[in-house]
């Protein structure tokens, strides 16, 4: 009795290399122009490290916690580091599950507000509320989605509603602020012929753009330590004086302190 041994099964060709991606003209174009505005947008994250308990440190994830505090105090459109430092403690509580702080969460708080380009405290104030609004309606949203009776149904429904008209008027606020300066003059003047009257409008904008407000630079806690603690009544920043002996003028003069350079005003 004969057998017949098995074929050996034929190799398969090895997969051509798939070649690269080539981007569109548009695409193109499109990448370098982000490139160029990320290089002057301030761009400012944490680090939120949990110590086991109740309480989360927040560090700047930057080689220099001071410049990091300047580059939120610019993204806040301020110069006082006791402020950008409570805005942030205000945004890590609105993201914060548990007592414990979310650093996804809080990076993203922080590029919702800086992303609205604050010119002034107040902008900044008003876009932290747009913010918590924000999230709390993606909140209703979904869980309206996954409602699965009646009365939970129209419990969110009712909820969504008021969160989604709060922001529209908080939109509606920040533009009415940052228009607040511009006026707008109507005259109207009739001209009166024997044969015909002829009426006309003439409108002018006044004024120009709204002068941007005096900022008023504020000494910086000396004793404010390099990293982020988060905990009520704890300062969060390290102190922007610490740069002051790396930081020189011309010849020997050095710089009494470190400039903010004052923006010029954000539209919006």
């Amino acid at each position: 009795m004969s057998t017949k041994k098995p074929r050996a099964a034929k190799a398969k060709p090895a997969p051509e290399p798939a070649e690269p991606y080539k981007p569109t003209e548009y695409e193109s174009k499109l990448a370098l122009e982000m490139i160029e505005r990320r290089k002057t947008a301030p761009s400012v994250k944490f680090d939120v490290t949990d110590d086991g308990g109740n309480n989360s440190t927040v560090n700047f994830a930057h080689p220099e916690p001071a410049i990091g505090a300047m580059l939120l105090m610019d993204a806040f459109g301020t110069t006082n580091e006791r402020f950008s430092s409570a805005l942030v403690t205000q945004l890590a509580n609105i993201t914060s599950m548990g007592g414990k702080v979310d650093g996804h969460k809080l990076n993203g708080a922080v590029a919702m507000v800086t992303g609205i380009n604050p010119n002034d405290e107040v902008e900044a104030m008003l876009a932290s509320q747009m913010t918590a609004v924000h999230n709390a309606t993606i909140s209703a949203a979904t869980r309206l989605n996954n409602a699965d009776m009646l009365n939970q149904y129209e419990v969110y429904s009712r909820t969504l509603t008021k969160l989604a008209r709060t922001f529209a008027a908080q939109v509606e606020a920040l533009k009415k602020y940052r228009s607040s300066g511009e006026q707008s003059i109507r005259v109207q003047h009739v001209n009166v012929t024997a044969e015909q009257a002829i009426v006309g409008n003439v409108q002018t904008g006044g004024g120009g753009a709204s002068p941007e407000k005096e900022r008023q630079p504020h000494e910086l806690d000396a004793a404010t330590p390099p990293s982020l603690t988060y905990a009520p009544g704890t300062p969060m920043f390290s102190n922007v004086e610490t740069l002051r002996p790396a930081l020189q003028g011309a010849g020997d003069e050095r710089l009494g302190c470190v400039p903010l350079p004052r923006r010029e005003g954000r539209s919006a």
